[in-house]
């Protein structure tokens, strides 16, 4: 997310939202990229865990998730922070708050998303677990 943004200011763009220099770059894209890369990483994480003998599809589905939760969370946490903690900064804008929040949603389902897919073609048939029923 770091280097997106690093991208994103090297091209010149300029924040659509006041005061949150963490959200450089357009709203849309960011929306469409942050996904993405979290998608990849969580996906190459559960390659490596697969790889390794974890099979259970619930457990790597749920640390995918966590994976770009807690990575897009940390990232938007600190870049609130950092606006925060700049001598004469105007504070972070309820918008700001809201697509931080936002994006990290959207950071966790896409992160889950690639770990369903390093799942559905990574574990071997033999080793796939059947739903549980729900009563």
């Amino acid at each position: 997310m770091l280097a997106l943004n690093i991208g994103f200011e090297i091209a010149g763009s300029v924040p659509d939202v006041d005061g949150c220099g963490f959200l450089a770059g357009s709203l849309l894209a960011l929306l469409l990229l942050y996904p993405l890369v979290a998608a990849f990483i969580s996906a190459r994480a559960t390659d490596v865990l697969i790889r390794r003998g974890v099979f259970d599809e619930a457990r790597l589905l749920r640390c995918g998730g966590r994976i770009g939760g807690w990575g897009a969370g940390t990232y938007f946490l600190l870049g609130i922070y950092g606006v925060l903690a700049t001598p004469h900064s105007p504070g972070v804008t309820f918008a700001g708050w809201a697509l931080g929040a936002f994006y990290t949603c959207a950071s966790f389902a896409g992160a889950r998303a690639g770990a369903l897919w390093a799942v559905l073609r990574g574990v071997p048939d033999g080793h796939r677990t059947a739903p549980e029923s729900g009563s």
